[in-house]
């Protein structure tokens, strides 16, 4: 369903980025949800995290849709990537968010709001 995908997609880009940031999420094959992570955060409720990835993607001119620039094989090249893009500035700012407004509470409260769209009838 559409609210199992928002909610895979959110939780996906929220894993990432807890993880290693926004640059590990657009390395990693989870940036295949970048085209709809915006959508997905609307959708769930975080309009915080969304203002806040489209600024960053607007600002730095990066096309969610075209993402095989960050397509790395090796540490080193995680390292270059890094360098890129002020990604470690999105990344206080997305941890300073959380603290305020915790992701997963969001996706909880959604799903709790949606049920039946995540059981099978």
């Amino acid at each position: 369903s559409l609210a199992r995908r928002a909610v895979y997609t959110v939780d996906t880009f929220d894993r990432e980025v807890q993880n290693g940031g926004l640059c590990q999420y657009f390395v990693n094959s989870s940036r295949e949800t970048a085209p709809e992570l915006e959508e997905a955060l609307s959708q769930v409720g975080a309009e915080s995290f969304r203002k806040l990835f489209h600024n960053f993607v607007t600002e730095n001119d990066i096309d969610v849709t075209q993402l095989d620039s960050f397509v790395i094989h090796s540490a080193e090249e995680f390292v270059a990537q890094n360098e890129r893009y002020p990604f470690d500035e999105f990344d206080e700012a997305y941890y300073e968010l959380y603290e305020r407004e915790p992701l997963d509470a969001l996706c909880t409260a959604y799903i709790r709001r949606h049920l039946g769209d995540f059981f099978d009838r």
